[in-house]
């Protein structure tokens, strides 16, 4: 087990990464990136720092600091969810429309109320991480990849990179821990930045990014009117 969740590890340190690295790594999308300098670097850096300093203050702080990673992360889920499947919409021609409203539904049921219903935790764990965790955090790496223009360099590269997890995140025979207050908010507070990333790398309502990084993703995005992949 302890190398199962050694490989999940890296896997969610690769995912987390990913939507940063490949954003700064395409020089066209690097344009808009700097033009809007508030949004990809001034609001995740700041972000970050308010993650970070509550690793000096009370026990309060840390607390609230996770209460909101917890809650923003089942959006994130959410909203990727639906995304994929507007995604399949869009590629398939098919008529129907994904629900927003259901898709957060079921990952709330999901993520947040069987958890703590649940008989046995460590059974609820493993089919969460089935079920929500490892297709989140394959789709992400995969979407990622397959638009950094340079997926056979990229998808590599990302996974070696999730192995600085490992830094902060101990695998163990019941699960893989973040050790240490300050590494569980540098931890949170790079979650918060990928967050950010994620949803604004995957809206295809703005014409930029249909133009960079959705160029060649989706045949059929100019004709439904530029759905976003992630609405968060």
């Amino acid at each position: 087990m302890i190398y199962f969740f050694t490989v999940l590890i890296v896997l969610d340190t690769a995912h987390t990464l990913s939507p940063m690295v490949m954003a700064w790594s395409r020089g066209d999308f690097r344009e808009v990136m700097l033009r809007r300098w508030r949004w990809y670097i001034l609001a995740p850096l700041a972000v970050l720092a308010v993650s970070l300093g509550a690793a000096t203050q009370s026990r309060a702080a840390v607390d609230a600091v996770v209460t909101v990673y917890f809650a923003w992360n089942i959006w994130h889920f959410a909203s990727q969810n639906y995304g994929l499947l507007c995604l399949a919409q869009m590629r398939q021609g098919w008529r129907w429309q994904p629900d927003w409203p259901f898709c957060m539904a079921v990952t709330i049921v999901g993520m947040g109320i069987w958890p703590m219903l649940a008989s046995d935790p460590w059974t609820c764990r493993l089919i969460n991480l089935g079920i929500f965790a490892l297709p989140h955090w394959v789709s992400e790496i995969f979407l990622t990849s397959w638009v950094s223009t340079r997926w056979k360099i990229f998808a590599p590269l990302i996974l070696a990179a999730g192995c600085v997890g490992l830094l902060w995140a101990v695998p163990r025979a019941t699960g893989m821990p973040v050790v240490g207050v300050a590494w569980v908010c540098w931890r949170a507070g790079l979650g918060f930045v990928h967050f950010l990333y994620d949803g604004m790398i995957w809206r295809f309502r703005d014409p930029e990014i249909r133009t960079t990084i959705g160029k060649g993703l989706c045949g059929r995005l100019e004709n439904s009117g530029g759905l976003c992949v992630h609405n968060r």
